[in-house]
């Protein structure tokens, strides 16, 4: 985390046991930088009184949080333990890691997605015990809802602040030695197809691309495969099981086909840490904004398992 954002004073777990108490109730919910350096607090300029700090990591991409609450003498540095939140009778668990920060103690610190649920439970609830290496300690949730509204934003954990982080050039390049206009014949795409699967936050490419299902904000249908740009034309890959025949899944790869007309006959190579794939199809123009090749691609076949196990795979037309 950006911990040069925050300042941790040398104190004594007493100073933290006083966040289970009166002082969790009356500190305010605040958050300190902007955009992707934002991070959101429990506790307006109280320094070492604070109870959890949330700090962004990237355009869309995970948030780290570090519990000082529930904070322990004793543990074990580096250590994974459970950590439980439970707010307004939810209970939420994750596997924390245990950091130790000299006079803080040993603190549980985890990662969580954009559409966690314990983003919104924290927004909706009261106040939240935390259960760590078997001890309790309360944080109070008051100004939660417009603080970590901001910083949603702020992370590019909504659309919105998503494309006006790409647009202050936080994720975006540009490739100079492309012609404009001019997709590319052959390109290789980064180790992020995992975190569709494992409901993972994005992580954009230097054009703003990642894998992704649905609408890419958590929303629409997971029947859908894509890496692209949401809500954009900026687009490599599209495979869907809604859109399909009998014999298999749909996939549209959107690379130049040079001088290839509709329907003409082109091959699909995919090499990736098992080895290389081929697929025949054709070219498909419906439309200036709408073209690039088709396939149908057999249930059950390897392909997809290939891809969610490689750190990168290439494709080419």
């Amino acid at each position: 985390m950006k911990r040069s954002k925050i300042t941790f004073g040398a104190v004594s777990a007493i100073a933290f046991s006083v966040t289970s108490g009166a002082f969790a109730e009356t500190a305010e919910w605040s958050v300190q930088g902007t955009y992707t350096d934002i991070v959101a607090t429990d506790c307006r300029d109280c320094e070492e009184d604070l109870g959890i700090i949330i700090a962004c990591t990237g355009n869309g991409q995970a948030a780290e949080i570090t519990v000082n609450a529930a904070a322990a003498e004793t543990g074990r540095d580096g250590a994974f333990s459970p950590v439980t939140f439970s707010i307004d009778g939810k209970q939420l668990k994750y596997d924390a890691k245990t950091v130790e920060f000299g006079l803080i103690g040993y603190t549980p610190v985890f990662q969580i997605a954009y559409d966690d649920p314990l983003t919104e439970a924290l927004q909706a609830g009261h106040q939240a015990k935390v259960t760590f290496n078997g001890e309790q300690s309360l944080i109070g949730l008051n100004g939660s809802r417009s603080a970590l509204d901001l910083f949603k934003a702020h992370c590019g954990w909504t659309p919105e602040g998503f494309q006006q982080n790409l647009a202050r050039g936080e994720s975006q390049s540009t490739d100079q030695s492309q012609l404009p206009g001019q997709p590319p014949q052959q390109t290789e795409l980064p180790p992020y197809s995992q975190s569709v699967l494992s409901s993972s936050p994005p992580m954009p490419d230097d054009d703003g691309m990642f894998w992704y299902t649905g609408d890419g904000f958590g929303g629409g249908s997971p029947k859908t495969l894509r890496y692209a740009l949401p809500e954009s034309d900026a687009a490599v890959l599209f495979a869907s099981c809604e859109r399909r025949d009998d014999d298999g899944v749909l996939a549209e790869i959107y690379l130049a086909f040079g001088d290839l007309e509709a329907s003409a006959p082109v091959t699909l190579e995919i090499t990736h840490a098992r080895g290389n794939s081929r697929f025949s199809g054709s070219v498909f123009i419906e439309g200036e904004e709408h073209a690039g090749s088709r396939f149908v691609i057999a249930d059950g076949d390897p392909i997809w398992q290939a891809i969610a196990a490689s750190e990168k795979i290439s494709i080419g037309i």
